[in-house]
């Protein structure tokens, strides 16, 4: 069934609900993956991370008072999901064996070999404090008179926050007189972050409820029926945190007998398979979006992943080098990633779109093995020679990039009937499959 843009696009409502989903899952993702690193602030040492929570229960905040509480639900179980899965991949990335010309294998191991007990308490602890955050919300809201937007955003923020840190220091390894003193300088300080955000917070809440509430245009008869999109947000999602779990496990060099190649062909050629699936239903200006989508939260990690490195470490804080030596290869990593993906991806959606207008709409697993092969072939070739160029030798950087391109199209092999089969269910569920007739290929304007 073939429909014309304007159904193909989300209804007002939900508009902008993926930007903040990414964002936050971004942002519980560094908070996840920093938690081993301490510093030290007026002689009181803080884990780095408590540094960034006040930020995603604010996020979570917003998101409960614009879409209500059942979304704000709906996105703290998919991210508590999506850590599970990020947890145990990079734990399974540190046991791989490295390369021999690969020398930051010890590094790698001090700064992401994850304490599986320590992380896994640590995200419960951080997802409960978010429903708790929501459920505050949704139940001040029904007392306007004695908690007003700023005050009920303060107090379900800062309850939440105490909430975790007395959970995640009463447990810790540390004496009383830490503990104390850890809590005071932390409630004081994310008490000031609530304070100094509820400003912004709270013309960004009442700017998004008159947009997205706003009396929605007429329309003629034939485009009246506005659908949303019920997958796309996840589908965009699962593309986005593919990318970021990549750039970060990408750096590694792995070897098995003759064949060498990054951790990240593992996990990176899904990207590509969901892009595939994006342009297929929704269409190229949806993949469009999604793609630069990607690139702001990439860049978002990025910034967060400098300010840890930059505050200064606690004196029981052994890891400062190796992190610093793990966590400055991202950026590089980020560089080679954008540049490669800019090219491979939008080549990949690209090529999609206009072999399904050429070929009907026929030869689904075709049109993806095509699209796909084209694409990697140019990711494969920028990224490796940008990520890997005066680290590794030059040959085995050409070794990198052969091995990627034949790993990554074995991969969409094996996942052509499987996704064939869940793009079919998909454009019926969706009642969607969208053809880019006179579409804006331009990778700069989404319209």
């Amino acid at each position: 069934m073939t429909m014309n843009s304007t159904q193909a696009h989300y209804t007002t409502k939900t508009k902008f609900f993926t930007l903040f989903c990414a964002i936050f899952i971004t942002l519980l993702l560094t908070v996840i993956l920093t938690y081993q690193k301490s510093s030290l602030f007026f002689h009181v040492v803080i884990p780095t991370n408590y540094l960034i929570l006040p930020f995603t229960l604010i996020l979570i905040g917003i998101i409960t008072e614009v879409y209500g509480h059942e979304y704000a639900k709906k996105i703290i179980s998919f991210a508590l999901l999506c850590n599970l899965f990020i947890i145990l991949f990079v734990k399974l990335t540190v046991y791989l064996p490295a390369a021999p010309t690969w020398h930051q294998q010890i590094d790698y191991q001090k700064t992401l070999n994850l304490n599986l007990s320590q992380v896994i308490f640590l995200l419960a602890t951080l997802i409960v404090a978010q429903f708790l955050n929501a459920w505050l919300i949704t139940h001040l809201k029904k007392y306007p008179s004695l908690a007003g937007l700023p005050l009920r955003h303060f107090l379900s923020s800062w309850a939440s926050v105490f909430f975790s840190l007395v959970i995640l220091t009463v447990f810790s390894p540390t004496n009383t007189l830490t503990v104390i003193n850890t809590l005071s300088l932390y409630l004081i300080t994310s008490a000031g972050y609530v304070l100094i955000a509820l400003p912004i917070t709270y013309s960004l809440i009442n700017t998004l409820k008159n947009y997205l509430h706003r009396p929605e245009v007429k329309t003629p008869k034939s485009s009246q029926k506005m659908l949303e999109p019920r997958y796309y947000a996840v589908l965009c999602l699962a593309f986005i945190l593919t990318i970021l779990i990549s750039n970060i496990v990408t750096q590694k060099i792995t070897q098995f007998h003759w064949l060498i190649f990054d951790i990240g062909t593992l996990l990176f050629p899904l990207a590509y398979v969901i892009n595939c699936m994006v342009s297929e239903i929704y269409g190229y200006q949806h993949a469009k979006k999604m793609i630069w989508l990607s690139f702001l939260t990439n860049s978002l990690m990025i910034l967060l992943f400098q300010l840890v490195l930059l505050m200064p470490e606690a004196t029981s804080f052994k890891n400062q080098i190796p992190y610093a030596e793990v966590f400055s290869m991202v950026p590089r990593i980020f560089v080679a990633s954008v540049l490669a993906s800019f090219f491979g991806e939008f080549t990949n959606a690209w090529v999609l779109s206009k072999l399904k207008i050429i070929l009907q709409g026929d030869y689904i697993k075709t049109r993806m093995f095509a699209a796909t092969a084209v694409g990697f072939f140019i990711d494969s070739t920028i990224f490796s020679f940008v990520a890997f160029f005066l680290i590794l030798p030059f040959i085995k950087v050409v070794d990198v990039a052969i091995w990627e391109y034949i790993l990554k199209n074995c991969f969409v092999l094996l996942c052509l009937k499987p996704t064939a089969l869940l793009i079919s269910r998909l454009k019926r569920v969706e009642q969607i499959d969208y053809f880019d007739h006179n579409a804006n290929y331009n990778p700069f304007f989404t319209k």
